[in-house]
């Protein structure tokens, strides 16, 4: 049975009154603070990202933003909270490419990775580089895969937990050298670094700003990049291609919001974020962390993620076994 006609005519009145307040409300954007929420610990590569492109966004945006750390759960407990907030563009996540591996491992999240969040804008590939101690008297990249051939599963890795991007930078290592590896995961890549120059684990994987002041104080040699050719900040650093592997490489930060933003508020977002990544302050900061610009529309961004979730989803079966995920 249809409606009577003035609760019709009340529900047209009530979506004509509502189309201008929207548009209104996205016209104003940014009228109060923005919250970017950082689902990884502090100092990690991927929050001083966040916090180099937040401070240049305050001047394009014309409005504070606030940076707000909230890890655990692998990353998880930050993305739900953003999932779950409304889509107004005042609550938003800086997050790792790590957050395109959680549904591989985390079959329960409380949030749906693909439907749940709103890929905005990448805002940096994030080239690693493999770290050792000195102590343990291994010098290239080719000595720590032989010592694991020797040695199956007795060389140990850490990493910022399990399917962090650090730990699958070691998964796409271990599959393309064909080592077996055991994986000590950490809260963060600081507690991991400080592990690895400790020599209680053999190697770490991470960007070279978390590890630069190890490397500095001569605790930790790197042994090879991700990055597609040598770094100018560490030039004697060979590539992981020069080894002669042949594997995926890189890891990435990018900038998401809930799910139903508006068209226009993504790309209103996207465009400050690639207006501030212009910035000459943000460029000199990048290049002092090896990071390099990734230019991306959101539509080509939420590609990238939703493949990456198929293709962690395959690396990870054979690296984790199903009765070994967390719930």
């Amino acid at each position: 049975m249809e409606p009577p006609m003035t609760l019709r005519l009340f529900a047209l009145a009530a979506s004509l009154l509502a189309a201008p307040l929207t548009a209104s409300a996205q016209s104003d954007y940014p009228n109060r603070p923005i919250n970017i929420i950082v689902n990884i610990t502090p100092g990690s590569g991927t929050d001083l990202i966040a916090r180099t492109v937040a401070d240049a966004m305050k001047d394009t945006l014309k409005q504070t933003i606030v940076v707000e750390n909230r890890p655990g759960a692998g990353g998880s407990i930050g993305a739900a909270v953003v999932a779950n907030s409304a889509p107004d563009g005042y609550r938003l996540l800086v997050t790792s490419s790590a957050i395109a591996a959680l549904p591989a491992i985390q079959p329960t999240l409380s949030y749906d990775t693909e439907n749940d969040l709103t890929p905005i804008i990448p805002l940096a590939a994030l080239p690693a580089v493999v770290m050792v101690s000195p102590s343990k008297g291994i010098r290239t990249l080719n000595e720590l895969i032989e010592k694991a051939r020797k040695a199956p599963g007795e060389v140990m890795f850490g990493s910022s937990g399990v399917a962090s991007a650090s730990h699958l930078e070691v998964e796409r290592l271990r599959a393309a050298a064909k080592i077996k590896l055991t994986h000590v995961p950490y809260r963060g890549a600081p507690e991991a670094i400080a592990d690895t120059a400790g020599g209680r684990v053999d190697f770490v994987i991470a960007p070279l700003v978390s590890g630069r002041s190890f490397m500095d104080a001569k605790q930790l040699i790197a042994i090879a990049s991700t990055s597609s050719k040598r770094s100018s900040l560490i030039p004697d650093v060979p590539t992981i291609a020069e080894s002669g592997l042949n594997m995926r490489l890189g890891a990435w930060v990018g900038l998401l919001g809930p799910k139903g933003m508006p068209p226009e508020l993504v790309q209103k977002i996207h465009d400050a974020a690639a207006k501030a990544l212009e910035s000459p302050e943000v460029k000199d900061r990048f290049n002092k962390m090896a990071a390099e610009l990734m230019p991306m529309s959101s539509a080509e961004f939420r590609k990238l993620i939703v493949d990456e979730i198929k293709s962690n989803k395959e690396l990870l079966a054979e690296a984790i076994p199903a009765d070994k995920k967390p719930n």
